[in-house]
C-alpha cells in the first residue's frame, strides 16, 4: 500500500540520516585528533624554541663576560707597558745625565 511504501521510504531516510550522522561524527573525531596532534606539536616546537633561546642567551652572556674580562686584561697590559716605558725613559735620562 501507499502507507507502507511511505513508511519504508521514511525508514530508509532515517537510516540514511543515521549513516550521514555517523560519518560526520567520525570526521569530527578525526579533526579533533588532528587538532590535538597539531597542538602537541606546537607545544613541543615552542618548548624547543624557548630552550634554544635560553641557550643562546646564556652563550651571549658568557661571551659578553669573556669580552669584559679580555678588555680588563688589555687595560692592565697597557698600564704595564706605560709603566715600563716610563721606567725605560727615566733610565735613559739618568744614563744620559751620567754620561755628560
Amino acid at each position: 500500500t501507499v502507507a507502507e511504501q511511505t513508511k519504508r521510504a521514511a525508514q530508509e531516510t532515517v537510516k540514511a540520516a543515521k549513516r550521514a550522522q555517523a560519518l560526520a561524527e567520525a570526521d569530527l573525531t578525526h579533526v579533533r585528533e588532528e587538532l590535538a596532534a597539531a597542538n602537541a606539536a606546537n607545544a613541543l616546537t615552542s618548548h624547543a624554541a624557548g630552550a634554544q633561546l635560553d641557550m643562546d642567551r646564556s652563550r651571549l652572556e658568557e661571551a659578553e663576560a669573556a669580552l669584559e674580562a679580555q678588555q680588563l686584561a688589555l687595560e692592565a697590559a697597557q698600564r704595564n707597558v706605560a709603566k715600563e716605558s716610563d721606567r725605560a725613559d727615566a733610565a735613559a735620562a739618568a744614563a744620559a745625565r751620567r754620561a755628560s
